[in-house]
């Protein structure tokens, strides 16, 4: 924002000409009477320089009323270069000058054009996501139909078909949860979460992939933290789903993904391969896979990326430590 001092300075000297040209016509005005008054041989100085005084008091007088015709606008003006609201182009000051008038005619007409793109954007937007909406939830019913179909009928072959299609459902989920994060605003709640019972709901909705790379899961410890439900549920099912991944990749006996819970902070420990350290420092970025990505598992560079913008959104804060060939540790704090 521009500030008192540097628009009082542009008034000044947009204004610089037609000082110039007033203090010029003035000597001129006084030369010549002096040259009169010269010849007939009564010419003064304190005359002449007595005309002068007058004729700044009367510029002074006329620059001082201009600036307080001008000042209001100009300073609203100045204001909208530091503001990122929209509507405050709309509630701009009244104009003083002519000049002026013009000016807010074009921010207005400006503002009109930004409002129609925006609607169009927003409409645009909304079609998308209705799209997507439709699409995941129109693919969900077939991919339950295949995974029915392989449990029912049982054997090896089927039991690959089942875990193709609950990672499609995955998928899927990841996807609309996605598409639900550019409305974040209007879809959560903060309330009181059952840490223990939701970390035991997201365990509970994994056991085939607990079962099937055969982890056990420990939790431990119990604690009420103020979050969004649902969307920490999202959060600590991408965590856990990352863990299953790759701790998969390095099978050993009796594997442990350990949850450990306390009054502001919920632990989760795997004894997977570990994370490079030239990786850490991008593991929320979007689509960096990483190297364990590109050695053990097909990665999308989407979760991680996912949960951090949850977090950050929801007041949380997420932290990753990680030893290569001991496991990685994933820490969410909550703000009580």
């Amino acid at each position: 924002m521009t500030g008192p001092g540097a628009l009082i300075a542009r008034y000044l000297r947009d204004r610089l000409g037609l000082v110039l040209a007033w203090y010029a016509g003035t000597l001129l005005l006084t030369l010549l009477g002096g040259l009169l008054l010269t010849y007939a041989g009564a010419f003064s100085w304190a005359i002449a320089a007595y005309a002068m005084l007058l004729a700044t008091a009367v510029l002074l007088s006329y620059l001082t009323a201009a600036f307080i015709k001008w000042w209001p606008f100009a300073r609203a003006t100045a204001a909208l270069q530091a503001t990122d609201d929209l509507e405050a182009f709309a509630a701009i000051a009244a104009p003083g000058t002519a000049e002026q008038q013009s000016q807010r005619e074009q921010l207005a007409r400006l503002y009109q054009l930004a409002v129609m793109e925006r609607t169009r954007y927003q409409e645009a937007h909304q079609r998308q996501l209705d799209f997507i909406h439709l699409w995941v939830h129109q693919m969900k019913t077939p991919i339950s139909a295949i995974s029915l179909i392989a449990q029912e009928a049982g054997g090896p072959a089927l039991e690959s078909v089942d875990e193709e299609a609950a990672k499609l459902a995955e998928g899927l989920e990841l996807v609309l949860n996605m598409a639900r994060l550019q409305d974040f605003a209007l879809d959560y709640l903060i309330e009181p979460v059952d840490l223990g019972a939701l970390v035991r709901k997201v365990i509970n909705q994994k056991k085939k992939q607990f079962i099937r790379t055969g982890i056990f899961p420990e939790v431990t410890g119990e604690a009420v933290v103020r979050s969004d439900a649902k969307w920490l549920a999202f959060v600590v099912d991408q965590i856990t789903a990352n863990a299953l991944k790759y701790s998969a990749q390095t099978p050993t006996p009796h594997q442990r993904l350990r949850f450990t819970i306390t009054q502001n902070s919920l632990t989760i420990a795997d004894q997977g391969p570990g994370i490079p350290a030239h990786d850490l420092p991008r593991v929320f970025d979007a689509f960096f896979t990483g190297e364990n990505g590109r050695r053990f598992a097909q990665a999308t560079g989407i979760g991680l990326y996912l949960v951090k913008q949850v977090t950050d959104r929801l007041g949380h804060t997420i932290t990753i430590h990680s030893v290569p060939g001991q496991g990685t540790t994933v820490i969410l704090t909550f703000q009580n």
